[in-house]
């Protein structure tokens, strides 16, 4: 088990009522999924002044969560809907949803694939296109589950995780 530092390199305007769930950086971006239901969103956020260039409301009955971006697309989960919608990255314009079973929790795209959490100690990954499971992969420290899985980021060919309500944060390669 390798163990991993942070250091601040920097830090950016944040509004504090945003419940944030998924971000991502793309071309000096900010994309950010909100959670809460009744205040869930998808933003554009200007990444040094922390104010919302864009704001796309969420229905009262989703519960937004990760957010990952394919190619000119942003998709974001629901935690208990089953839902994740597909968005033009340029237009927020509603594109065709994709379904599946289960909570969503965290999401990235690696380039290649997407991986997902549902907050248990397996990770997902789907299809980047068509939203299909592919593999499930159990997560596990010295041989027992990590429970709780949360946000995702890929960097490279890591999946980086956090676990909910802690500042501990594990990584996995994934080779075929």
């Amino acid at each position: 088990v390798q163990e991993l530092s942070t250091v601040v390199v920097r830090s950016f305007p944040h509004s504090k009522n945003a419940y944030t769930q998924g971000l991502l950086i793309h071309n000096g971006r900010l994309f950010e999924s909100t959670g809460l239901y009744g205040s869930s969103s998808l933003r554009q956020v200007n990444l040094h002044t922390g104010m919302v260039e864009r704001f796309l409301p969420i229905s009262k009955k989703y519960f937004g969560e990760g957010l990952a971006r394919v190619n000119n697309q942003l998709i974001q989960l629901t935690w208990q809907k089953g839902i994740a919608f597909v968005y033009d990255l340029e237009t927020f314009e509603a594109l065709k949803p994709f379904r599946y079973e289960g909570e969503g929790w965290g999401l990235c795209h690696d380039g290649k694939h997407l991986y997902m959490s549902n907050g248990t100690s397996t990770l997902f990954r789907r299809n980047a296109y068509t939203f299909e499971k592919e593999r499930t992969l159990t997560i596990t420290l010295h041989g027992k589950p990590i429970h709780q899985l949360n946000e995702l980021e890929c960097v490279g060919e890591h999946v980086y995780a956090n676990i909910w309500q802690t500042i501990a944060t594990i990584n996995e390669t994934y080779t075929e």
